[in-house]
């Protein structure tokens, strides 16, 4: 590796590391928001599983995990696949989050919202590319038994 590569490459740790430092803050700050304005306002025995759905866990600090998959165990949480969701863990005894069908979700619906956007006149090159990336990339996909390709292909 020669001297610029080098630099690069050090350059790139430390955005990476600035990154990080910044999503921190904005989940400590979205964390103050949450007991502040949510939790202060519902009641006690509803909080654990409202954060099943809205906070880093403890249990994956230095993970982004807002589309895992998770389960509870004894009051432990446990990251599966949405499969293993699927197959053994859908009942609410292990009160399941299948992250992954919500990033599918989520996902298609930002292509549902591309979609609408061109077909009510506000076309563009981004959207149109915004489209087929997400039909290509997550067409394909199948997530707890569910063909994303077939929901996609609703659209053409």
């Amino acid at each position: 590796m020669n001297n610029k590569e080098t630099r690069e490459k050090e350059r790139l740790q430390i955005i990476k590391e600035e990154l990080y430092k910044i999503l921190t803050l904005i989940k400590e700050y979205e964390k103050e928001q949450m007991d502040k304005e949510v939790y202060a306002l519902i009641p006690k025995e509803w909080h654990p599983e409202i954060k099943m759905f809205t906070v880093m866990f403890e249990a994956f600090p230095y993970e982004e995990n807002e589309f895992f998959s998770l389960i509870s165990i004894d009051g432990n949480l446990k990251r599966v696949s949405s499969q293993d969701i699927n197959e053994t863990y859908n009942n609410d005894e292990y009160n399941p989050r299948d992250g992954e069908l919500v990033r599918a979700a989520d996902l298609l619906a930002a292509f549902i919202e591309a979609y609408v956007a061109i077909q009510n006149g506000c076309s563009s090159r981004d959207l149109k590319e915004a489209m087929t990336t997400l039909k290509n990339n997550y067409g394909r996909e199948n997530i707890g038994g569910i063909n994303l390709g077939e929901l996609y292909a609703d659209f053409d």
